[in-house]
């Protein structure tokens, strides 16, 4: 009798237990298994998200992402976007469609719009808590990815592949081997160079005393093109945060790169600049831009290891020639035949 009772106790125990691991489990965890005709696909910030088993139907709100899915060759299945996605000349000359779509993140988010378009998932960066929620709010699946350093960049475009379909994952495979292939050479050609010389480097962001520290993919790119990021190496932490120009004095860059190409004559113009050495030595560069700036977070970043190092490591990289990167570049992953004007376009953007 006592036995049967421990059992019974035993019995009740558990279904409380269970009882309890269901009512405070994650819903991502609490759903199971897909559905028929549905996958799951685990984002870069662990979430389990539900896609269909082919995804047609897709959006994000910004160009960097944007240029990432034009790179998969997935643009055709956009059903919403941005103005400044629509009017960023690059993206409509690889893909003019971009004009006719519906741009329902235009400042705030045109819920009514974006419902009547049906995405099957929206595509965002890590920071985008508020929009996340609300999207989800309507049912709508969020898929999220970042990235700072190469590795994270590799496995954001391979989820990417992986959330689009199979020609698109093939797509993210051949461009990780491309990016690689980059990295190898420039691990090679400077396996033997002295790491007490690297050229101090100072980005400027939106404005001269805005820059990116430590855990920014503008310190990746620096770094392994030759070079140390002045902001990171002085104790700037955040991806952008302002300086003082008492800072960036006491830092005195050896090599200034803007992201914008109006912000380097102000650097010459800046009585504060002047002793700088970088400004001495007329060693101030505008990054290239193409369908995005290649400095920041998008596809053409692998391109910008090359350019940067030719700058920051002359005489390793002096048989690089870039014109000839850009246009295999845009061939491979735009299927896009650049002209020589557009190529130097590029390469120096216009202000």
């Amino acid at each position: 009798m006592a036995n049967r009772k421990l059992i019974w106790l035993l019995i009740a125990a558990l279904a409380v237990l269970g009882f309890l691991r269901l009512l405070y489990q994650p819903a991502a965890e609490r759903a199971g298994p897909a559905a028929s005709g549905t996958r799951v696909v685990a984002d870069m910030a662990g979430n389990r998200v539900v896609l269909p088993a082919e995804v047609t139907r897709i959006t994000t709100n910004g160009v960097s992402l944007s240029s990432l899915l034009l790179l998969l060759g997935a643009a055709p299945k956009l059903v919403a976007t941005s103005p400044v996605v629509q009017d960023n000349p690059w993206f409509a000359k690889v893909f003019p469609g971009i004009r006719n779509i519906p741009a329902v993140f235009a400042g705030t988010l045109h819920l009514e719009e974006l419902l009547k378009v049906k995405p099957e998932v929206v595509i965002l960066w890590s920071n985008n808590d508020l929009l996340k929620k609300q999207l989800e709010s309507v049912r709508i699946p969020v898929f999220i990815v970042y990235f700072s350093t190469p590795a994270e960049f590799k496995q954001a475009v391979t989820l990417l592949g992986q959330v689009l379909g199979p020609r698109e994952a093939d797509k993210a495979a051949r461009f990780c081997r491309y990016f690689d292939g980059i990295v190898g050479q420039l691990t090679a050609r400077q396996a033997a160079a002295d790491p007490n010389r690297k050229p101090g480097v100072y980005y400027i962001a939106d404005h001269l005393l805005n820059t990116e520290g430590k855990n920014s993919v503008v310190t990746s790119w620096i770094a392994m093109a030759g070079g140390v990021n002045v902001a990171a190496a002085g104790g700037v932490e955040s991806v952008r945060a302002d300086i003082s120009m008492e800072s960036l004095v006491n830092w005195q860059p050896d090599v200034i790169i803007t992201r914008d190409a109006d912000q380097r004559a102000l650097v010459f113009q800046d009585s504060r600049c002047q002793q700088l050495p970088a400004v001495l030595n007329g060693e101030v560069y505008v990054s290239p831009k193409g369908v995005n700036a290649w400095c920041t977070r998008s596809g053409e970043s692998a391109l910008q290891l090359l350019w940067a190092a030719k700058i920051l490591q002359p005489d390793r990289f002096r048989d690089i020639d870039m014109n000839q990167a850009v246009r295999e570049f845009y061939k491979i992953f735009y299927d896009y035949e650049l002209n020589e004007t557009e190529v130097q376009a590029i390469l120096h953007p216009p202000t």
